[in-house]
């Protein structure tokens, strides 16, 4: 069992062991919930869609979209 401190602005660190362990990174987000006594910190797995954000930047995605709704009419 390892122990860790709250700092003076509520934060607390996760040991490195514990990150490597879990694969947790930089930017990786948990979920934080309270089971009877107990703070439990449970790693998010499943965002594939942040992994999205930002691969269509520049598209011209809303001129695609008006030209496929005019295909649809079409038929």
């Amino acid at each position: 069992m390892l122990t860790v401190t709250i700092s003076s602005k509520g934060q607390i660190a996760i040991p490195a062991k514990i990150r490597r362990e879990l694969h947790l990174e930089r930017t990786s987000r948990l979920e934080v919930c309270v089971e009877r006594d107990r703070l439990v910190l449970t790693p998010i797995r499943n965002e594939s869609w942040r992994e999205l954000r930002g691969c269509h930047r520049g598209a011209r995605l809303t001129a695609w979209i008006e030209e496929e709704h005019q295909r649809e009419r079409e038929r």
